[in-house]
């Protein structure tokens, strides 16, 4: 079931909805804390030739929802607030992580073991956010790009 969740649904839905985001999918991962196998999307923006978003979307069993992580890596909280302080999304939660600034957005909770069609919806409102953090990571770029 997995593999038809994010071949047949997820890749589908985005192509067809979505398709300025530019999906990859790494399947079959294998997680360091369990021996469950995973797959993780990874987006690129086309305007970003070399640079490639890496968005984390987690879910939270306990709390029934997920969230997507874009990560700045090397840019301190600050520097992120200074350079697009005015266009992270006001649901976004910056987050530090070894060196880097994450602005993280909760999501609806995924299940790629349950089926497409039940969570379409809210893969939608993911890809909708995706493409949130992919225009912040664009703003980021350039306003690095004009500050030097």
């Amino acid at each position: 079931m997995e593999i038809r969740f994010w071949q047949q649904g997820y890749r589908q839905l985005c192509k067809a909805e979505f398709p300025d985001l530019l999906l990859h999918l790494h399947l079959h991962l294998q997680s360091s804390q369990s021996d469950k196998k995973y797959t993780w999307p990874e987006f690129q923006h086309p305007s970003l030739e070399a640079i490639v978003a890496e968005l984390y979307h987690k879910p939270e069993p306990k709390l029934g929802k997920g969230h997507l992580d874009i990560q700045f890596t090397g840019r301190s909280e600050e520097e992120v607030r200074r350079l697009v302080g005015s266009s992270i999304p006001a649901d976004a939660e910056l987050v530090q992580n070894r060196g880097s600034t994450s602005p993280r957005i909760e999501v609806p909770r995924i299940m790629d073991d349950l089926p497409f069609e039940r969570q379409e919806d809210h893969v939608r409102v993911v890809l909708r956010q995706v493409r949130q953090l992919l225009t912040l990571s664009v703003a980021l770029v350039q306003a690095a790009r004009h500050s030097q």
